[in-house]
């Protein structure tokens, strides 16, 4: 009797242990597949992760390098101005200081005028100046004395002077200048586009680029009618011709 107890008791026991042995391979069967599909998961959010990332950094690599060229081929521009020095100045300046009165009139005529901190002081002098183009009431008045700091502190970028010892200076000091003469030697024929020449290959504007050449235009053509009239003028009897400074007194 007591060795069927036993016998009953083992196989119940040897059957709990066989389901409880199942079930636990069952769950862990469930779990390493649940950790399986976890883990694929996570890899494929890895990989993709990885994807975008690799795009994003190539763009970045490639507008990088694009702005590197940019900045080497266009960042300044260097010409010959007037008095015969070579110059190198940054391209299309935002901020311009105009010392030279030969300056200002066409830098607004061809539409560069909100690009002027300010002008040489005589010319806001005039009551005309600001009824002309009334925005010229926001430039400062600056002269020939006007301290490296001024222009800092106005964040000038270049300043357009009327004599070379002024550009010379502002140069020496680590500010972009060129100069634009008042006057020709011998005279002003070989100057007459230089500036507005100058203008169109500092500022990339196709607009600028269209009021440079037809202001070209026209002013030739009227030179051109008047050199023909004076061609016929009987030059035995020469008359004198006044040049009257309207900022001189």
């Amino acid at each position: 009797m007591g060795k069927t107890v036993m016998r009953r008791t083992n196989g119940v026991v040897l059957i709990a242990i066989n389901k409880y042995l199942r079930l636990v391979t069952i769950e862990y069967c469930y779990s390493l597949r649940a950790f399986y599909f976890l883990w694929e998961g996570i890899m494929r959010k890895s990989r993709l992760f990885l994807l975008v990332l690799c795009v994003v950094m190539a763009f970045q690599l490639i507008a990088f390098t694009a702005c590197n060229n940019e900045r080497e081929t266009e960042a300044t521009v260097k010409f010959t101005d007037m008095v015969g020095d070579e110059v190198e100045i940054p391209k299309n300046p935002q901020k311009v200081g105009v010392l030279s009165r030969s300056g200002v009139d066409m830098l607004i005529a061809f539409g560069l005028g909100d690009k002027i901190t300010g002008v040489y002081k005589t010319v806001l002098d005039n009551s005309w100046a600001d009824i002309i183009y009334p925005a010229a009431v926001n430039y400062y008045k600056y002269d020939y004395g006007t301290t490296i700091e001024t222009y800092v502190e106005h964040g000038v970028e270049v300043v357009i002077c009327p004599e070379k010892y002024l550009a010379d200076n502002l140069r020496e000091a680590g500010i972009p200048a060129f100069t634009v003469n008042q006057y020709g030697v011998p005279d002003y024929d070989n100057f007459v586009y230089h500036f507005a020449d100058t203008i169109k290959l500092i500022w990339d504007d196709a607009a600028v680029a269209v009021k440079v050449d037809s202001w070209k235009a026209g002013f030739k053509a009227i030179k051109d009618e008047v050199d023909e009239k004076l061609a016929d003028v009987d030059g035995t009897n020469p008359k004198t011709l006044y040049y009257v400074r309207g900022d001189k007194n």
